[in-house]
């Protein structure tokens, strides 16, 4: 039976309009509502900002093509053994007075390079404080029945608190060998901290008696100065506003740009004018090179010494208002002592200042750099490894206390979302105690 063609049209017309609507429903219902004026302006200025992308605020971690995985070193399990030490200082309520540096050395073992100290802790200020020691452990391979059985309790209170914090945040430590010291005036104990199979650490532990100044405590590490800290931001030199943001802050940032980045002398000439610290990231070779690449102007092991010379003496001059330069990447450059010494000398001549950021525990760099005669300098700590704010907040407290322990400290961050959220809310959070400075406001490194 053929259909009527007047009903087989009127058919097709419902079926047109009917897609009509539907094509509507779904275009309106993807449309945002209206604007307001205010709000048009906002997308407006939005628009032009991104028609320079340079001038991007924030860089997300996906954007940093050229960053390297880290692995923690010892030098960085070191720095946390120092927090943990600090940290145990303040849960005891004991002052920063009740500990001092006695001895500091540069060590080597098995071609890597760490940082070992004598320590001395004064536990008097816990006297009284003691009610009850029940469950009180001796460290690893000790009966601990003189310690916790002895007249005196302080001093297990001390080692347990000291193993709860090492367990938080440097759980690879060992604590060995805690044993009465030949003192015949004061009681006291020597624990050890070992890690990767090293001694890092050496506490003597005073219970009884007064501290060389009479006091019962000693005087603190650097007490003729107040503790010094330095952050340094790498990986800049891609936006002006990111670079005005630091220097809107508080405390002074030390800006480590790219030489071949886009926007790299105006965020220089920016910091410059503002009386901001500069110095050059110079890209070094990673070992996972070519898969993990430095970028552009990096200092390469195939280079003869001819072609890496040009190329640091052509980045050096892209970047006049630099005072030093420091590494991004170079985990397998940093190590060959020949390259370093080569690049070091050529620094020299223009009396520049070099910061080793320490992306592996074999680098030569600041020991060339020291023994060429080098204001040197050599990073303790990565703000965002873990690129997330309160990670990065957790960081920072470390570094102060570093810097509080050590009498000065050096962190290296990135420009990520975060991380300049974390340093805008640090201003109110910092420790006043902890002065923030520029690098050649610091104590270098020795050339022992």
């Amino acid at each position: 039976m053929i259909p009527n063609p007047s009903l087989k049209r009127l058919i097709m017309a419902v079926l047109v309009l009917l897609l009509a609507i539907f094509s509507l429903v779904f275009v309106f219902s993807d449309e945002e509502a209206p604007l307001s004026g205010q709000q048009s302006d906002a997308l407006r200025n939005n628009a032009e900002a991104e028609a320079d992308k340079s001038t991007s605020l924030l860089v997300s971690p996906e954007g940093l093509v050229f960053e390297e995985s880290l692995s923690p070193t010892l030098a960085d399990q070191i720095n946390q053994a120092d927090f943990a030490i600090a940290e145990t200082l303040r849960r005891l309520g004991l002052p920063e007075s009740a500990l001092t540096v006695t001895d500091e050395e540069q060590r080597d073992e098995r071609g890597a390079s760490y940082r070992y100290r004598s320590l001395r802790v004064y536990v008097g200020g816990l006297s009284g404080s003691l009610t009850n020691t029940s469950g009180l452990n001796a460290p690893d391979g000790e009966s601990g029945t003189s310690l916790v059985n002895g007249a005196d309790k302080r001093v297990p209170l001390f080692v347990n608190t000291l193993r709860d914090c090492l367990l938080a945040w440097a759980a690879e430590a060992q604590l060995l060998r805690e044993i009465p010291l030949d003192d015949p005036e004061q009681t006291a104990y020597l624990l050890n901290i070992v890690m990767e199979g090293v001694v890092t650490h050496s506490l003597g532990i005073y219970a009884d008696g007064a501290g060389p100044d009479g006091s019962g405590t000693t005087s603190a590490p650097y007490s003729k100065d107040v503790p010094r800290l330095v952050i340094v931001m790498d990986d800049l030199g891609e936006s002006p506003r990111q670079a005005q943001l630091l220097l809107d802050l508080d405390y002074p940032v030390t800006f480590a740009i790219w030489p071949h980045s886009t926007r790299a002398a105006k965020v220089a000439r920016l910091a410059a004018d503002q009386g901001g610290e500069v110095i050059i990231h110079q890209p070094m070779e990673p070992i996972g090179y070519p898969e993990v690449n430095a970028g552009a102007g990096a200092l390469l092991q195939q280079m003869s010494d001819q072609q890496l010379l040009n190329q640091l003496k052509a980045n050096l001059a892209l970047l006049p208002q630099a005072i030093g330069l420091n590494n991004h990447m170079g985990s397998r450059l940093t190590q060959n002592a020949r390259i370093m010494k080569l690049v070091a000398e050529e620094l020299k001549k223009r009396n520049l200042l070099v910061l080793d950021s320490f992306t592996h525990s074999r680098s030569q760099f600041s020991r060339t750099a020291t023994r060429v005669g080098l204001t040197t300098y050599r990073r303790d700590i990565f703000l965002d490894v873990q690129p997330d704010k309160q990670s990065v907040l957790t960081q920072l407290k470390k570094a102060e206390q570093i810097a509080i322990l050590r009498g000065q400290a050096i962190a290296i961050g990135h420009p990520l979302p975060d991380t300049l959220e974390a340093l805008q809310e640090w201003q109110k959070l910092r420790d006043p105690k902890v002065r923030l400075v520029r690098l050649r406001d610091l104590m270098p490194l020795s050339a022992k």
